[in-house]
């Protein structure tokens, strides 16, 4: 029986680090040349969806409005807030030129969610090139719209940017916010380098009116309250058409969640998608968080053999390695290299965390948008 599960155990890390070598195309790459002057200056649309959001919008829209760019809207969307949403917004747009108020009533809603009120945003859009920002979310520079709108051109129809967390604390929750984040961006930055992209993140996203329009908008997905983001990356990507911007200059930041329970939350929401995602993604996905699972769950029950237990620690030592080198690398061009200091205890934590997150996205319950919960 020993041998039998040594070498399933074995089978896993390779998987595991077949992975990881996969995702190395992003972690090692160096960091795109910057496009002509000619792309960087292509007028935007920079859309932000509001549901009861009166507070960010007042700390985040003048960060906004210092962007360093010459032609740009900003579109603030009212999606039938109850707070003091809807005078926030009509107060910027009173005041800067640059802003659009659109509301959004409660009874327009079809579902709930915001893919809606997104929609009715981009139907007003004046520019075809579209930024996408959540309210609680702000540009980490006045560059940030230069820096995505370089990743638009001739055939580079989808811009995928980094959404970080603040780094509030030393707290456990935070580090482990922080380290899903960056991983989950390693993943979907490695994915789209290879011509792959199956997600990105509505925190920091750019895509084209036209190619919003081509694919009728979010109608592949429309009764799904959430995958605004993920779903329509997935279902429009292709080979080509895919770029991703990750200079510092570009990265977007918000307040991350400070419970377990609203983080638990947060992540059973994203999660709940992912079954609709291309055949291929979602068996790869199921592959790499499977081969870590079982990775460690093998690796336990290899301890207690005595012939087998020193060459299954060994590999896992060597697995770590290999892979930690990898994360480094990434974590790196992330800004979030400290880490890596962590980076064995926060794995285990989080294939567990994960583990009983994909339980509960599998029992039936209804998950809207700003419902108790963001």
């Amino acid at each position: 029986m020993w041998p039998v599960i040594f070498y399933i155990f074995t089978g896993f890390v390779l998987i595991n680090c077949c992975f990881y070598a996969y995702l190395s195309r992003f972690c090692l790459s160096k960091t795109p040349n910057k496009s002509n002057e000619k792309h960087a200056q292509r007028p935007l649309s920079i859309l932000v969806c509001a549901r009861n959001e009166a507070s960010n919008l007042a700390e985040n829209i003048p960060v906004l409005l210092q962007q360093q760019y010459p032609n740009f809207e900003i579109l603030l969307i009212n999606d039938a807030s109850t707070d003091a949403t809807a005078a926030i917004i009509d107060d910027f747009a009173a005041q800067n030129f640059h802003v659009r108020a659109i509301h959004i009533k409660n009874t327009e809603r079809p579902i709930n969610g915001k893919k809606y009120a997104l929609r009715k945003g981009i139907e007003a859009a004046r520019y075809n090139h579209l930024l996408f920002i959540d309210a609680d979310c702000r540009p980490i520079s006045h560059f940030w719209a230069q820096e995505m709108a370089q990743g638009f051109g001739a055939k580079k129809q989808i811009v995928l940017g980094y959404g970080s967390y603040q780094h509030l604390d030393q707290s456990w929750l935070n580090k482990i916010i922080r380290y899903e984040t960056a991983l989950t961006a390693i993943q979907y930055f490695g994915y789209a380098k290879h011509g792959n992209a199956y997600m990105g993140v509505g925190r920091n996203l750019g895509y084209t009116k036209s190619l919003f329009n081509a694919h009728n908008g979010f109608s592949a997905h429309a009764t799904i309250p959430s995958g605004d983001d993920d779903l329509f990356v997935n279902t429009s990507a292709t080979v080509t058409n895919v770029s991703c911007v990750y200079s510092p200059q570009a990265f977007t930041v918000s307040r991350p969640k400070t419970t377990w329970s609203d983080w638990f939350w947060q992540k059973s929401r994203h999660t709940s998608v992912a079954h609709l995602y291309k055949t291929k993604h979602q068996l790869s996905l199921g592959l790499f968080y499977s081969s870590q699972l079982f990775t460690y769950i093998f690796a336990v029950f290899l301890l207690f053999s005595t012939v087998f237990s020193t060459f299954s620690l060994f590999i896992f030592l060597v697995r770590y390695l290999f892979v930690g080198c990898i994360l480094y690398a990434g974590m790196r061009k992330l800004k979030e290299k400290d880490l890596i200091y962590w980076f064995p205890a926060l794995e285990f934590f989080l294939v567990l965390s994960q583990l009983s997150i994909f339980i509960t996205t599998i029992t039936p319950t209804t998950i809207s948008w700003k419902n108790n919960r963001t």
